[in-house]
This record gives structure tokens, C-alpha cells and sequence, in this order.
């Protein structure tokens, strides 16, 4: 996007958007109007996505320990309704206190950047549009 002020009105659009149905609105337009968006731009309305799915489990923060997602929540009743559908996928989960749940990682997915990345949207269940 060439133009500054349109640039910064779709980062912030997308950093206020609460609804995936929001980010997909916006890929579409953004789509209509610039064409297809470049690599840089999906992984931008992938973060939406995951960040608004994360909220929906009261997630405050997902952060990378050397072989582990660490992840901080306010409401240990969220996780526990969450923790069954990631087992079911063959992700272990371990609440580790009130406040932390920790996701061991393989080591193919903590070295890979992109890897990773799929691999956190695959246990949050972040679809494309």
C-alpha cells in the first residue's frame, strides 16, 4: 500500500478488530482494492485471528520459552474447557499454576519461525479466510 495514510488505517482497523468476520471483511477489501495481499499482510491478519481466538480463551499472553509455548490466562475454567480439544489433536497441555499453562513443543516447530507459527494457529483452531 503506497499510500501512508491508508496503510496506517488498515494496520489500526486491524488491530481493533474483535471478530474474525471483521478480519475477513477487511482481507476483502483489502483484496478488492490492492489485489492479492503479500505474505507480510496474511501473517499481519493471521495474528488478528489468533489474538482474537486467544481472547476468547481469556489469554493475556503467548510467549516462547526454549522448547515451550508459555501461555497466560485469567480464567483457569476457559483452559480446562479448551485443554480436552487440544489433547485430542496430540498437543499436551500442562496448567502449571492458576495463571500458566505451558504446551511442550517439538523441536522441528521451535526452530522454524513459520513452523511455529502454524503450529500456534493450529492449536488455537485459526482458520483463513
Amino acid at each position: 500500500i503506497a499510500d501512508l495514510r491508508t496503510k496506517i488505517d488498515f494496520y489500526r482497523r486491524i488491530s481493533r478488530t474483535i471478530t474474525n468476520g471483521h478480519v475477513n471483511d477487511i482481507e476483502t477489501e483489502m483484496g478488492d482494492r490492492f489485489g492479492p495481499p503479500p505474505v507480510e499482510v496474511q501473517r499481519l491478519l493471521d495474528l488478528a485471528r489468533l489474538r482474537i481466538a486467544a481472547a476468547s480463551l481469556s489469554i493475556d499472553s503467548i510467549s516462547k520459552q526454549p522448547g515451550i509455548l508459555v501461555i497466560g490466562h485469567h480464567d483457569i475454567h476457559r483452559i480446562e474447557k479448551w485443554r480436552p480439544a487440544c489433547l485430542l489433536t496430540g498437543q499436551e497441555v500442562r496448567i502449571v499454576e492458576n495463571k500458566t499453562v505451558v504446551l511442550p513443543l517439538r523441536d522441528r516447530d521451535a526452530s522454524d519461525g513459520d513452523r511455529l507459527f502454524q503450529t500456534i494457529k493450529n492449536i488455537f483452531r485459526v482458520k483463513e479466510n
